[in-house]
C-alpha cells in the first residue's frame, strides 16, 4: 500500500512539475499569435462588464465616485500613468471583490468598500487592480486561455 501511495505522489509530482514547466514558456510569442485588437478588446470589455453587472445596479454617488476617481488618480499619478482611460464602475453587491476587464474596466463592489477597515486597504485593492491593467493580465491570460479565435468570434471579427 506504501508503495502505491509513494507511485501515485511521485506521478503527481511529475504531472505537476511538467504543467508549471509549459506554464513557463509564452507560447503567445512562440506560436507569433496576432494582439487582440483595439476595437475587440472594447468590445470583449463592454461584453464581459455587460455579463458581471447583469443583476447588479451601478452605483451613482457624486460622493463616492469623487472619492474613487481621487484614490483612483493618486495610484496612476504615483506610477506616471494616465488614468483618463479607465472607466471605474461600482456595483452594489456583497461580493467582496474589485477586478479589471479588457479596456481598462475597473469593477469594485460595494461589498468591497463595506468590508474594507480603512481607506489603505481600498488603496491597496485597486492598486493592485491598476497593476493589472499596466500589465495587461486580463488580455493576455484571456488570449491563453481562451484562445483568440474564440474571443474575435464573440466580437464578430
Amino acid at each position: 500500500m506504501i508503495k502505491f501511495l509513494l507511485e501515485v505522489l511521485l506521478a503527481g509530482s511529475r504531472v505537476a512539475i511538467a504543467w508549471f514547466g509549459i506554464r513557463q514558456i509564452d507560447l503567445m510569442d512562440t506560436l507569433d499569435v496576432p494582439k487582440l485588437s483595439r476595437e475587440n478588446e472594447e468590445k470583449v470589455g463592454k461584453l464581459l462588464y455587460d455579463i458581471i453587472s447583469a443583476g447588479s445596479e451601478e452605483l451613482d454617488s457624486d460622493i463616492v465616485n469623487l472619492v474613487l476617481d481621487k484614490i483612483l488618480e493618486r495610484i496612476f499619478k504615483t506610477n506616471y500613468i494616465d488614468c483618463r482611460d479607465v472607466k471605474l464602475h461600482l456595483l452594489r453587491s456583497s461580493h467582496i471583490n474589485a477586478m479589471k476587464l479588457p479596456d481598462n474596466h475597473m469593477v469594485i463592489y460595494t461589498g468591497l468598500i463595506d468590508y474594507c477597515e480603512d481607506p489603505g486597504e481600498l488603496y491597496g485593492v485597486m492598486a493592485h487592480e491598476r497593476a493589472h491593467m499596466q500589465l495587461d493580465h486580463v488580455k493576455t491570460r484571456m488570449t491563453r486561455e481562451v484562445g483568440l479565435s474564440i474571443l474575435h468570434s464573440m466580437t464578430g471579427k
